[in-house]
């Protein structure tokens, strides 16, 4: 949990910045925010992907590997993470900040109609 939040954190806060400035995201931003978001979560994780798909012995050589902190410090996280509730609280807040965000910009757009 806690790649996904490290790896989400730096779009997440750029888009919170950038909403905040300007006031409206407008459709753009809706549809671009989260979605950079998520990807980036996506990628912070990649290295533990192959442990999904049951190819173990790259999951481990992956996790041995110190180029693997290519993908948002992943290796060095894993070597010093401690079980915590504030990563999943993190998680949680990012998501409906972002779902916050996007009901209402669409009922700001739905308004102006």
């Amino acid at each position: 949990m806690n790649h996904l939040v490290i790896g989400g954190f730096i779009p997440f806060a750029i888009g919170l910045a950038w909403r905040i400035g300007r006031r409206r995201g407008g459709l753009g931003f809706v549809i671009a925010w989260p979605l950079v978001t998520w990807l980036c979560m996506i990628f912070a994780v990649a290295p533990d992907l192959p442990r999904l798909f049951g190819a173990t012995d790259l999951y481990n050589h992956l996790a041995l590997d110190p180029r693997c902190d290519i993908f948002f410090w992943h290796y060095s996280i894993d070597k010093t993470e401690r079980p915590t509730l504030l990563y999943p609280a993190a998680f949680a807040a990012i998501l409906a900040a972002q779902l916050f965000t996007v009901w209402l910009e669409l009922r700001l757009s739905e308004k102006e109609r």
